[in-house]
């Protein structure tokens, strides 16, 4: 088990955890609490990341288990956020910009405060839900695997 707590912002850097349950927490002190131009790598476990801020062109990699992703702020500029098999989570405060995400097979669900522009979201199998708060714009593209899934925008 591992527990980071960042006073800050992550900047141009890398963070990797092996296996167990770790929680990754940047929050503003004194900063913004961003995570940008950088990597967070979370082995198999049940996970917990979150950032206050933005994730600006950045990735963060979510191995097997039940994850959870929280971001106060939007998440942009070419940022990958991948989740392994398992039942994962991930609740986004702003928009979902220029970016890409991926589950694996699960009952994930996704919530979107704001927008959806130029983004894909992609899930394997398994029952998933993702909620938009406003629109889906630019061309963006979300994809469901098999199950019985649940996509509502505006809500």
């Amino acid at each position: 088990m591992c527990l980071v707590t960042i006073s800050g912002s992550v900047l141009s850097s890398s963070f990797t955890a092996g296996d167990g349950d770790d929680t990754f927490v940047v929050s503003a002190l004194t900063d913004s609490g961003v995570v940008e131009f950088s990597s967070i790598d979370l082995a198999g476990g049940d996970n917990i990341v979150a950032i206050e801020g933005n994730i600006t062109a950045s990735s963060i990699t979510f191995a097997d288990g039940n994850d959870e992703l929280f971001v106060g702020g939007n998440v942009t500029q070419g940022s990958v956020l991948t989740f392994g098999e398992g039942d994962n989570l991930a609740v986004l405060g702003r928009n979902f910009v220029d970016s890409a995400a991926t589950f694996g097979s699960g009952q994930d669900t996704l919530f979107i405060e704001d927008d959806v522009d130029a983004s894909s979201i992609t899930f394997a199998g398994g029952d998933n839900r993702v909620s938009v708060g406003e629109d889906i714009d630019f061309a963006s593209v979300i994809t469901f695997g098999d199950g019985n899934d649940t996509l509502a925008v505006g809500s």
